[in-house]
């Protein structure tokens, strides 16, 4: 324990309990973030052996910021490589690890990230499916004549890109 005098009013502080209090202000202020799944998130906290929660602030401030990344991000690195995964992907994932039996306590979000690589494997390759429908659907109405403008562009933007258009073509 170190006490600290403070220089204006000359009062005597305790560093670990003044280091103690502003973590646990930041983990109650973050723990709104998480919404519905804020259970979930806690649940997930606890893997990792932070009781008695008075010793254990630091780490669960931790734990809590690295979560609150991964769902403000919605993407992920894991060995090497990067992932994008959705909210709902986060929330199974992290339903996934709290329900597994662990003989021994996690000491890392490696058994979190492997979860979440196979899950964001999966909605890329739906997203992929589902892009490819919506593209079969545009062709097959093009081909029956139909006309589509889904650039979200105004005429004017549109007439500016044909005009740099043909000044491309024009200068080869």
């Amino acid at each position: 324990m170190k006490n600290v005098k403070c220089p204006h009013c000359g009062k005597t502080y305790d560093l670990d309990e003044a280091r103690a209090n502003v973590d646990l202000v930041s983990i109650i202020t973050m723990a709104d973030t998480f919404g519905r799944e804020s259970s979930l998130v806690w649940a997930y906290v606890e893997l990792f052996s932070v009781t008695p929660l008075r010793r254990h602030l630091a780490k669960i401030r931790r734990i809590l910021t690295e979560v609150k990344s991964l769902f403000d991000a919605g993407t992920f690195r894991f060995q090497g490589k990067t992932f994008s995964i959705s909210r709902a992907g986060i929330v199974e994932a992290l339903n996934h690890a709290v329900h597994k039996y662990w003989p021994t306590m996690p000491t890392n979000h490696n058994y979190l990230k492997t979860v979440m690589v196979g899950i964001a494997e999966k909605e890329r390759q739906a997203k992929g499916k589902r892009d490819e429908a919506k593209l079969r659907k545009k062709e097959e109405g093009l081909r029956q004549g139909e006309t589509y403008d889904d650039s979200g562009m105004s005429d004017e933007e549109r007439e500016e890109n044909k005009g740099k258009i043909r000044g491309i073509i024009n200068g080869l």
